[in-house]
């Protein structure tokens, strides 16, 4: 049963033309499979600071992309329901702009403050010297988007 539903999914996903939503499907479902293997690196490889953030920036830019896709599928999803309507549109462009524009600023100072240290005991893989607090901007700012199209979606 479950090899039937994975060739359907298959047809589906992969048996049809190719557009602007199909890849935004195709980046948001499979990233985390770049993102998994490339953390695991980081967490339990090198000791090098200089690697440990050439991982961490690869890291965040793949988990930018993934974001910004699945929260572009929810974007059209919600334009979708509402008819079409562009003042909608309009809105929530500007919210998502607005928050990616707020989060790219958060990761940017952030990047400064990046210090790593060899692991303790002797473990492997990067060791950060401190926490990074700043980044709860960015999660907050997610939940603002997800909180405006909640609210038009709720108002439908």
């Amino acid at each position: 049963m479950r090899l039937h539903c994975v060739f359907r999914l298959s047809n589906l996903t992969w048996g049809r033309k190719w557009d602007f939503i199909r890849i935004l499907f195709v980046v948001a479902r499979y990233t985390p499979f770049v993102d998994v293997p490339v953390d695991l690196i980081y967490s339990l490889g090198p000791t090098s600071s200089h690697v440990c953030l050439s991982l961490y920036q690869v890291i965040s830019w793949f988990n930018v992309f993934g974001t910004i896709a699945a929260e572009s599928l929810l974007l059209v999803r919600t334009y979708t329901l509402w008819g079409k309507n562009r003042v909608l549109l309009i809105s929530l462009l500007l919210l998502a702009l607005g928050c990616i524009a707020g989060s790219a600023v958060v990761g940017a100072e952030a990047l400064s403050w990046f210090n790593y240290q060899d692991p303790p005991l002797g473990t492997a893989g990067c060791y950060q010297t401190q926490r990074i607090a700043i980044y709860a901007v960015n999660y907050a700012l997610l939940v603002l988007f997800e909180t405006g199209q909640f609210c038009f979606l709720w108002s439908y």
